[in-house]
């Protein structure tokens, strides 16, 4: 598969970038998260389609998260590496 591109935090529920694959996911995600409104608003699209594309951003990066972290990012952590 080769190497993960989001691994679990050592504390608590969730993941972090652990490649540069991961931080460039992570960065096209939140670009594409700030530029969703404004983009929507010059092609005169309907207010609502804005909070469409917002939860299709957000579900597909999830996916992305399943399919390429390291497959411990939703279990609870107490600070262990194993």
């Amino acid at each position: 598969m080769g190497k993960a591109w989001f691994g679990a935090k050592q504390y608590g529920y969730g993941i972090a970038p652990a490649s540069l694959a991961g931080w460039v996911a992570t960065g096209v995600f939140v670009l594409a998260m700030i530029f969703t409104r404004p983009v929507v608003a010059a092609l005169h699209g309907p207010p609502w389609l804005a909070y469409v594309v917002f939860l299709a951003l957000i579900a597909g990066f999830f996916l992305l998260i399943a399919r390429k972290g390291d497959g411990r990012a939703f279990q609870w952590r107490w600070g262990g590496r194993g």
